[in-house]
């Protein structure tokens, strides 16, 4: 029985982060513990298009006809541990060490002839790693706003961005004080800061001193950009 091509987000196959945690990490895992680094992902999450896709090679016209089981073996659309993200089929020059040593990684060979397909079974022997990269269920959070960083007299924006400030402080403050944006803190640009803090009678967080350093605090910066929004 033929049938329509599901229309799907289309997967990659050959992605560990598609497939759901523990078997990413356990696949990871041997992946860095086979001999000769010589494992690798075939196929592990296929989106019901891509099912249809291999149906159609192996059962063409019958892809959805369970009379047709193909070769190797594929199951329906919609019916694969594949689209669960619960199944992996490996490959690799260290297919013998893989089959020999599934057990011991919490995974098992569950479709008899089929020593490339995996699915996890039981409890690790062995020390599991968390698979590194992004994966499909991880929600990537935005990174944290950085903080203004106070500097002074030949600072640059490569060097404040090194420690943990903003990466533009030095070009921002150049443009608000109409300088030559180059990202260093020099002499031209220390000469302008002193100018402004003599002319507003600049004072430090106490009010109780004079300041007329090349210090950049975010109070400084904060009074600079307001007054160019008036």
């Amino acid at each position: 029985m033929s049938c329509a091509r599901p229309n799907t987000p289309r997967s990659n196959p050959k992605d560990l982060g598609e497939l759901e945690r523990p078997l990413r990490d356990r696949l990871w895992t041997m992946f860095q513990d086979a001999p000769a680094k010589g494992l690798t992902l075939v196929s592990g999450y296929r989106d019901p298009g891509r099912q249809w896709d291999l149906r159609h090679d192996r059962c063409p016209g019958r892809e959805c006809d369970s009379g047709c089981k193909g070769h190797p073996t594929t199951a329906l659309p919609g019916r694969s541990n594949h689209g669960k993200r619960k199944a992996a089929d490996v490959g690799g020059r260290d297919l013998r060490w893989f089959v020999a040593n599934v057990h011991r990684y919490g995974l098992h060979l569950p479709v008899p002839g089929e020593n490339w397909h995996a699915e996890v079974a039981g409890t690790p022997t062995v020390r599991i790693l968390s698979y590194p990269g992004p994966a499909y269920d991880q929600t990537v959070l935005p990174p944290a706003p950085r903080p203004f960083r106070t500097f002074a007299k030949n600072a640059t924006d490569a060097g404040i961005y090194a420690k943990g400030g903003q990466p533009t402080q030095v070009s921002d403050l150049q443009r608000l004080l109409g300088a030559k944006q180059d990202g260093i803190y020099g002499p031209k640009t220390v000469a302008a800061v002193v100018a402004f803090k003599t002319k507003a009678a600049w004072t430090t967080a106490d009010g109780k001193k004079n300041d007329r350093t090349s210090t950049v605090d975010a109070r400084f910066f904060d009074a600079l950009r307001n007054l160019g929004k008036h």
